[in-house]
């Protein structure tokens, strides 16, 4: 369920500012479509930067993490029982 975040208790708010990683990228959007707003507004920026961001530390993540469990998956042979 979607919920504005003007609706929200202010500690609710912060804590869903702060902790949920689509905040600020949805709210620039929201900007972008309903305001008509572009890349000269710091919001729409933030968002964008905030997007990239949270895409690349889950890639490195991502590729650090297959790295070490595929090479002690191989190393202990539990692939070769598939």
């Amino acid at each position: 369920m979607l919920w504005p975040l003007e609706a929200m208790p202010y500690a609710f708010q912060i804590i869903s500012y702060y902790l949920n990683p689509l905040t600020i990228p949805i709210e620039a959007l929201r900007s972008v479509m309903l305001r008509g707003w572009g890349l000269n507004n710091i919001d729409v920026i933030i968002g964008y930067i905030v997007s990239i961001g949270y895409t690349l530390i889950f890639s490195v993540m991502n590729f650090v993490l297959f790295e070490k469990f595929s090479t002690s998956a191989v190393s202990t042979k539990l692939l070769n029982k598939f």
